[in-house]
């Protein structure tokens, strides 16, 4: 992997009109210090996009969300934010799932219509996502039987159950209007995020609970973060009892979902998106995925599965 050049300190105090202290590397980023405060900066890789982001999180204010820190760019190639002291969510615990969904619900309520325009991309949209994921998917089990060690083992022994899951899951989801829906959202303005993972949740030192990075952000179907955060954390507690029965209904208690929604969501969770995303992003090798971490993960996925497919059908019945 290249190295991250180092932002230049000189340039980081014209921006911030202070000393800076230190700059020390940082999760993939950098940590600047000084005597006022720490901020992260992170390195620019969609202009565009970012230029686009900075008019929607003033937008998003403007509407009531304010559980984000505030961007600074710093000319083409820099963000800053506030460092922020504190820990990461986890989607083990409850209370931080709950208070996840709400914060969620808040964000999309406060992310429809918005009056910036979208960005001049090729919509790639959650429909498209699920169909490219069962595709990489479908051509990791060709490669199984060569897949050395235990991953090899597992996949060659649960992954073809796990297609047949999913595809069946993705034919129900083209008989629903997702597509439409996806379209509709879109050229509405309606916000998502995408990419709930547990670290992109932070609790600070007093007990506020703030969304972060912002780069995978576009107009979609909300209905598709709604799915991503609860799927998490329900595949990671198993599915039980108390985790479904409050998840989903605590985004509903804010932000109530159609039927239509309902009927997408229910679907979804057909939709074994974990046990894809972690055996895809661990066969490759991708930053992130590691195998002490990964392996026991999607092997207990495999573990519960029949007991995931029975409560993903109970559900709002």
């Amino acid at each position: 992997m290249q190295e991250l050049l180092q932002p230049d300190p000189e340039l980081m105090e014209k921006s911030l009109q202070l000393e800076v202290k230190k700059i020390s590397p940082y999760r993939r980023n950098f940590l600047v210090s000084t005597d006022s405060g720490d901020w992260i900066a992170k390195k620019i890789t969609d202009l565009e996009h970012t230029k686009w982001w900075l008019r929607v999180d003033r937008q998003l204010r403007i509407n009531g969300f304010q559980q984000m820190l505030r961007p600074h760019p710093v000319g083409k190639e820099w963000v800053l934010t506030p460092f922020l002291p504190g820990k990461t969510c986890s989607y083990a615990s409850l209370p931080d799932v709950v208070e996840a969904m709400q914060s969620l619900a808040v964000f999309h309520q406060a992310g429809r219509e918005l009056m910036i325009p979208p960005i001049r991309e090729s919509a790639y949209l959650l429909v498209d996502r699920l169909y490219e994921r069962i595709q990489q998917f479908y051509r990791l089990l060709q490669k199984a039987p060569t897949i050395p060690g235990e991953l090899g083992q597992l996949l060659v022994s649960v992954g073809p159950e796990f297609y047949h899951i999913g595809w069946q899951a993705w034919n129900r989801l083209r008989q629903l209007p997702l597509s439409k829906l996806a379209r509709k959202q879109r050229a509405k303005h309606y916000l998502c995020h995408r990419d709930l993972a547990s670290h992109n949740w932070m609790r600070d030192q007093q007990g506020q609970i703030w969304l972060i990075d912002f780069e995978t952000a576009n107009y979609d179907a909300q209905i598709g973060d709604v799915w991503q955060l609860s799927s998490r954390a329900l595949t990671t507690n198993h599915w039980q009892d108390e985790f479904v029965e409050k998840t989903v209904r605590a985004y509903q208690k804010i932000s109530p979902l159609t039927g239509l929604e309902k009927e997408i969501l229910r679907n979804l969770f057909y939709f074994p998106n974990e046990f894809y995303r972690e055996s895809i992003g661990l066969a490759k090798g991708k930053p992130g995925y590691l195998y002490e971490t990964s392996f026991p993960y999607i092997k207990s996925i495999a573990e519960h599965r029949y007991q995931w497919l029975q409560r993903a059908g109970e559900i709002f019945v």
